[in-house]
């Protein structure tokens, strides 16, 4: 969850403080607010960090002050989430950022309210926060694998006890809502190991974003015991139809050793840690008083009304509370076009609070060097000569006055986009068109005292080198979850058996084995393998770019394949012959009897690793190899059963208009239709295609230069008809 101010949170809080949302009460920040302990009869609670913050950004506003006293309320949950009742009612002294409620009902759902009494301020702010008492069942895990520093835990089978318990009373739909683990190095007793590890997970609380059940702890010490407690909240349908209440149970176990030091191989790679937030405040802001998009209720007294055209922007403050700065008597504007910059660096450097970006700052000292006077008297200013389709920062150095108050001088930043089309091609379109599949890349699969060790490391970092992610400041993501599926590979050399299996691995779900790993990491260990079958493995690694400093993300598959290069490469690069021999080069190597990956593992030496693809040679392979493809096949077909409505354009109709093309089928292929667009480089981009259902059609784009357009059309194998491609060219001279 993002963190965000407390100050922020509280006034959030305070206007859902009357409306209960079980759904809802995590808006809190996260750890501001948290459960310190939790059995089936109490709970304990904290709230330093909440109360602390308050109080630092109450004095900084000028006020000073202390807690008079915390007014706690702790409500009783009705089984169906929608109600609630008030069971206690009670204060603790201004200086006790902590308390203990007791005489609790088992596996019952609790909400605390807390109110701060602050000396001489009338408002009173409110945090609030919900947990459920621990049932008297008891539920455990089992280690599945481990090495020396690794420890695999399953609790599936614990979930589906709770299912049992849930359709024994009546309801069904049991839905995993939240999982929080911990684990904690076991010194002494089991016991008190377990609450430790139990303590640490209550602190930390409900986590949302997590569902799994099975989980693997690494960086741990060889020929150590554990313990690990995890709190997984679930819901479910009652008899009667409605949804329950939240429920939390606790699944834990101890005494989990990990196996004597040696033997084992680095399972985790380059875990360096990626961007975290600082809640810093952006550093240009000091000293002045700025009102950011996300400033809150304060800013609507500084706004004015913004509009834009192609080429203008006009601020408007007719209607608004704006009057000019107290110091200077002026209005001064200060406006930067947009550009694109690693945002997440920008933070680091500069703090992530109210951070606009570096161009927003360099609009913020235009402001403040008065950059753009605007006449004494008049009620709006249009700033012009400005690019269609296109973002600009603008930051209004004024003050602005109400009949409750006045503030002498402020900075008010906007964020405006001009009407038009810039012709700029989207970020997400130029990367999906210009960089090499993950499967190009090679990864690799090392077998290792019954498990296999995957290692994405090179592949990963040759992919996300590629030139098209360089002015995106492409990454590859370092928090979060990162997910392998696998599936045997045929032992049959047939090619449609091994299209087969890697298209399990896409499309189902059967037949296809799924681990995950938390990030960062480039590396994973998988147990439970069989040693008489080999492995073809897809790695989903999300990859993150930026555009006009906003993050955006998408996913890539890495594969792995046991027996040699993986097939979608292969494919690709023309390397599949009749006996669908295996190539040595590639991302795989030969198994030998007793099980181990002794050529092209990540960690072989050099000369027997086949190295990551050169991103500046590989980025023609595959189309080059489609197109040859395609030439070969298609001299060998008498007529074409593929055809295009036209063929041949004119470039001075295309500077006018698009200009669609359809593509026909023959009617006998009835087949799944694919397309793939195997211009040359620089053309692609002047070329898109859309299909539906038999229907294929191909834009040309308004400006597309002259030179030859070409397009892949595959139609799959259906009944006795086999699989067709050709390729359709449209000529533009």
């Amino acid at each position: 969850m993002k963190r965000v101010k407390v100050s922020t949170c509280i006034v959030m809080l305070c206007v859902f403080f009357c409306a209960f949302c079980m759904t809802s009460f995590n808006v809190r920040a996260q750890g501001e607010f948290c459960f310190t302990e939790v059995t089936q009869n109490s709970i304990s609670f904290d709230w330093t960090e909440a109360a602390e913050s308050f109080l630092e950004s109450y004095k900084k506003s000028g006020k000073s002050g202390s807690y008079d006293s915390f007014q706690i309320q702790v409500f009783e949950v009705a089984e169906d989430g929608r109600s609630m009742s008030l069971i206690k009612p009670y204060s603790v002294p201004g200086t006790t950022y902590n308390s203990t409620v007791e005489e609790l009902k088992p596996a019952t759902t609790y909400r605390v309210d807390i109110k701060f009494q602050i000396e001489g301020y009338s408002s009173s702010p409110s945090i609030w926060n919900v947990v459920s008492t621990r049932s008297d069942n008891s539920y455990t895990m089992k280690m599945i694998g481990h090495s020396d520093t690794t420890l695999y835990v399953d609790f599936s089978d614990a979930v589906k006890q709770m299912e049992e318990k849930v359709k024994k009373a009546g309801g069904s739909n049991l839905s995993v809502l939240s999982v929080t683990g911990s684990i904690v190095e076991q010194s002494g007793s089991e016991s008190d190991a377990l609450s430790a590890a139990r303590n640490n997970t209550t602190k930390i609380g409900r986590n949302f974003t997590e569902k799994y059940t099975s989980k693997k702890y690494t960086g741990l010490r060889p020929d150590t015991a554990y313990a690990v407690s995890v709190m997984l909240t679930y819901d479910y349908k009652k008899a009667d139809g409605n949804k329950s209440s939240y429920v939390d149970e606790f699944i834990e176990a101890g005494s989990l050793r990990t196996a004597p030091e040696g033997g084992y191989s680095d399972d985790v790679g380059d875990n360096t840690p990626g961007y975290s937030e600082n809640n810093r405040e952006d550093s240009s802001h000091t000293g002045k008083l700025v009102y950011t998009s996300g400033a809150g209720y304060s800013r609507k007294n500084a706004e004015c009304s913004v509009t834009s055209d192609e080429n203008s922007i006009t601020l408007d403050w007719t209607k608004n509370n704006v009057i000019p700065s107290a110091d200077r008597h002026l209005i001064e504007i200060g406006c930067v076009e947009e550009s694109n910059y690693d945002a997440q660096e920008d933070w680091a450097k500069f703090g992530s609070d109210h951070n606009e970006g570096p161009y927003m700052r360099q609009a913020l000292q235009k402001a403040y060097q008065g950059d753009i006077k605007v006449d004494k008297g008049a009620k709006s200013y249009k700033i012009t000569g400005l690019k269609p389709g296109t973002q600009y920062n603008i930051v209004m150095r004024c003050g602005w006055q109400t009949q409750g108050g006045r503030c002498d001088t402020c900075y008010v930043t906007y964020k405006i986009k001009t009407k038009g089309d810039s012709g700029k091609v989207a970020a997400v379109k130029d990367i999906s068109a210009n960089k090499q599949p993950g499967y190009m890349y090679d990864c690799y699969a090392k077998r290792e005292n019954g498990t296999i060790v995957l290692d994405w490391t090179e592949g990963s970092k040759a992919f996300i080198s590629q030139s098209v992610f360089e002015k995106y400041f492409g990454k590859m993501q370092r928090s979060g979850i990162i997910t392998v599926k696998y599936t045997e590979v045929p032992q049959s050399d047939n090619s449609k058996d091994i299209e087969h299996a890697y298209s399990k691995l896409e499309n189902s779900n059967s037949g296809v084995y799924s681990e995950s790993a938390d990030l960062p990491c480039t590396k994973m260990r998988v147990f439970g393998i069989d040693n008489s079958k080999k492995y073809v493995f897809a790695i989903g690694y999300r990859y993150q770019y930026f555009e006009d400093g906003k993050l955006q993300s998408g996913i890539e598959y890495f594969y792995a394949d046991e027996t040699g290069t993986n097939y979608l490469k292969k494919k690709a690069t023309d390397q599949i012959d009749g006996n669908q021999e295996n190539s040595e080069a590639g991302a795989g190597g030969k198994v030998t009897e007793n099980g181990m990956n002794n050529e092209n593992t990540a960690a072989e030496t050099t000369d027997k690793k086949q190295p990551a693809v050169n991103t500046t040679d590989s980025e023609k392979t595959a189309d080059v190899a489609a197109e040859k493809a395609d030439d070969t096949k298609a001299d060998e077909k008498p007529e074409s059963k593929i055809t295009a409505s036209k063929d041949t354009f004119k470039v001075s109709v295309l500077k006018k208009k698009n200009q669609k093309v359809t593509l026909k089928v023959a009617p006998e292929l009835k087949g799944k239709i694919t397309v793939k667009n195997v211009s040359a480089k620089k053309l692609k981009k002047y070329a898109d295609f859309k299909v539906k259902g038999r229907k294929v059609t191909v834009t040309m784009k308004k400006g597309a230069p002259k030179g030859v357009y070409k397009f892949k059309v595959t139609v799959a194998a259906y009944g006795k008809t086999k699989k067709t491609t050709e390729t359709i060219k449209i000529t533009v001279k």
